[in-house]
């Protein structure tokens, strides 16, 4: 919902791919209306999880962006992967921004990820790849592609300490 002006609003909204767009002051059936599809686009969304992978191969995935443009994912370049919203976002080192696709974090680290010693599920939200890490900080991994940290969950700095070391990462 947003209070801007249509035209500033709307060209904000459209960036961020919005299920739907209210104006203000919205009409109650504009809202009920907006809530049945936005539960429609999210069922629709979960039975395509899948679909969205058009290609893969050993080191190598082909995903339709969210832009619907189909890009590749190469996995020993692939620094970062979180959810958010029903959305992947995988940050891959040398390149600006994250390419964003439609699939389930689980899904994707099982089907994909979980033989790769190199990958480690940091979060319920977010795999971090262990090449790519280049200090641990107090609570906190850090990355030359990513200028923040990420945080390290408590019950999971020891375990991630024994897969560095067991690894030689």
């Amino acid at each position: 919902v947003s209070g801007l002006p249509d035209v500033v609003g709307i060209n904000k909204a459209r960036n961020t791919l919005p299920i739907a767009y209210l104006r203000k002051p919205y009409l109650l059936n504009g809202l009920k209306d907006a809530i049945m599809l936005a539960e429609a686009h999210i069922r629709t969304s979960e039975e395509q999880v899948e679909t969205m992978v058009i290609g893969t191969r050993q080191t190598t995935l082909w995903v339709n962006s969210a832009r619907n443009v189909k890009e590749k994912i190469e996995f020993n370049k692939l620094v970062t992967l979180t959810v958010s919203d029903h959305y992947l976002y995988a940050r891959l080192i040398n390149k600006e921004g994250p390419i964003m696709f439609l699939s389930s974090l689980a899904g994707f680290y099982e089907k994909y990820l979980k033989n790769n010693d190199d990958f480690f599920q940091l979060k319920n939200n977010t795999i971090i790849n262990l090449k790519y890490m280049n200090k641990i900080m107090e609570n906190k991994v850090y990355f030359d592609s990513l200028s923040d940290g990420l945080v390290i969950p408590r019950n999971k700095k020891e375990e991630l300490l024994s897969k560095l070391n067991q690894n030689e990462v």
